[in-house]
């Protein structure tokens, strides 16, 4: 290959790469977002989260009589899970993946940026 030829090839890589790092930031951008308010995003969270604390509330309030013949299990069976956790663990798997993505494209650019600035066939 020609240096010419190297040289566009290390240049079309450059540009991919920094297209794929800009994705990628938008995508960790809207993650972190979607750690910090969750709420805010998806609002079903919000109002599932007051449910839960009527529920609990209820709960608490007034409990029912226990009859003499009903077992009672020492723990409850009743659990609450906090409804943005999915949302959360989502959004760090994407977080995690789109930094790794971002590294890896940064390495590509910089190694493909040092080909073309140099734009000799020997060194490579």
């Amino acid at each position: 290959m020609t240096s010419r030829a190297i040289q566009q090839y290390a240049m079309a890589v450059c540009y991919t790469a920094a297209l794929l790092g800009s994705i990628c930031t938008g995508i960790a951008t809207y993650a972190l977002l979607e750690i910090t308010f969750t709420e805010t995003i998806h609002p079903e969270v919000a109002e599932a989260r007051k449910h839960q604390q009527e529920l609990a509330r209820q709960k608490s309030a007034a409990p029912a009589p226990v009859q003499r013949t009903e077992i009672i299990h020492p723990r409850d069976t009743t659990v609450f899970v906090d409804p943005g956790v999915r949302y959360m663990m989502n959004a760090r798997k994407n977080l995690i993946r789109m930094t790794i993505f971002m590294i890896i494209s940064g390495l590509m650019f910089f190694v493909h940026w040092r080909i073309m600035k140099r734009g000799d066939v020997d060194g490579i």
